[in-house]
């Protein structure tokens, strides 16, 4: 009875997942949304699309930051309801700590700034927590008094040890994205976890991946080769030492090495590194005739579309497991960062043509 109770969860939630991204927004619906004459006139024009929900619920004025967090709510309460039909929810489950970390990013740069409550609060929305229970954990870090408090505060969760070592590098390199890249570890720390019980025991008493690892294995291989990468070359930028900088690292190997990875940390300086990546299967992304740091910020971008291609390809590919439920969630990211792009450009009064040059378009 158990497996077949399994197996109807399954059937479930690929259905819900084929639904989903059958109502994905396409090309001409964008490409009229970025006409939009104003903020006013998008939300109407929003209104005619699955973000009916979330856009109906904003007051006026609206403004591009109050549209990125209805776009977000979308995203969280897509996500939890795949969590809710799953047949193995903790690697969902795991993948969805993307959305408190998004708010905690927000609140450590905040306090790390010294900014006050009401500052920063009016840049976080707690309804991805309220999903999942998990309110107090943002609650408790808004009231931090500062810094200091915020890694007292967080310090029984799964997020202790990063933001500690982060809020320590912080006060000695007063670099913002120090905390991005501390909690993005935690993060993903998690989803190694979760992806390395995704097997059995064989007759042989030896651990074997199921389906389900397989399936999610091109997403995750991508996002923590991707994250080591641009962690290390991110150091060099910084300026850290060696320690440091493998202290970023999650230990993990999928298509680069830690040999591969060794070798970037003690290259001399940024470009030496980048000419380390350019020997992994990942040197395609690196962007022809730049170098420095727009390099890595455009790699960090070319990393971002691969991953959401490989979630395109999901669907013709796979009929079942984690890996098509996976997918869905990286194209409703891809589509609320373009939406959340493209409210930016409409308040700023970029024509049409300006905002679709910064759209990722995957089909």
């Amino acid at each position: 009875m158990r497996l077949r109770g399994e197996l109807a969860d399954e059937t479930y939630l690929m259905t819900k997942c084929f639904a989903e991204k059958g109502i994905l927004l396409q090309r001409a619906t964008v490409e009229t949304l970025a006409e939009s004459r104003g903020l006013d006139d998008l939300v109407g024009r929003l209104k005619g699309t699955p973000y009916n929900e979330v856009v109906s619920k904003l007051s006026r004025p609206y403004t591009s930051d109050k549209l990125e967090m209805a776009f977000r709510e979308h995203l969280a309460l897509t996500h939890y309801s795949l969590i809710k039909v799953s047949p193995r929810p903790s690697f969902l489950s795991a993948y969805y700590i993307k959305h408190l970390i998004w708010n905690l990013k927000t609140i450590a740069k905040g306090k790390a700034l010294g900014l006050g409550y009401d500052e920063i609060a009016s840049k976080v929305n707690l309804y991805a927590e309220e999903l999942v229970a998990r309110r107090d954990l943002i609650v408790r870090a808004l009231s931090a008094p500062d810094l200091a408090g915020l890694v007292q505060a967080l310090g029984k969760t799964e997020f202790s040890q990063e933001i500690s070592k982060a809020a320590e590098l912080y006060r000695e390199k007063g670099e913002l994205r120090i905390f991005d890249t501390y909690l993005d570890k935690a993060f993903y720390k998690l989803i190694l976890s979760e992806y390395k019980k995704l097997t059995r025991r064989s007759i042989y008493l030896k651990r074997r991946p199921i389906r389900d690892q397989v399936n999610v294995r091109p997403f995750i291989s991508i996002d923590i080769d991707g994250y080591n990468i641009l962690s290390v070359l991110r150091a060099k930028i910084w300026d850290l030492t060696t320690p440091q900088t493998r202290e970023l690292v999650v230990e993990a190997a999928f298509n680069i090495t830690q040999k591969t990875i060794e070798a970037m940390i003690g290259a001399p300086n940024l470009n030496e590194a980048l000419k380390k990546v350019a020997e992994t299967p990942y040197g395609k992304l690196i962007p022809t005739g730049v170098v420095g740091e727009e390099a890595v910020r455009r790699l960090e971008s070319e990393f971002e579309i691969y991953s959401y291609k490989q979630a395109l390809k999901a669907f013709p590919w796979q009929i079942s497991g984690l890996g098509v439920a996976l997918a869905l969630v990286k194209l409703k990211e891809a589509e609320v960062r373009n939406l959340s792009a493209l409210a930016f450009g409409v308040e700023q009064g970029l024509s049409a043509k300006e905002i679709m040059s910064k759209m990722i378009l995957l089909s």
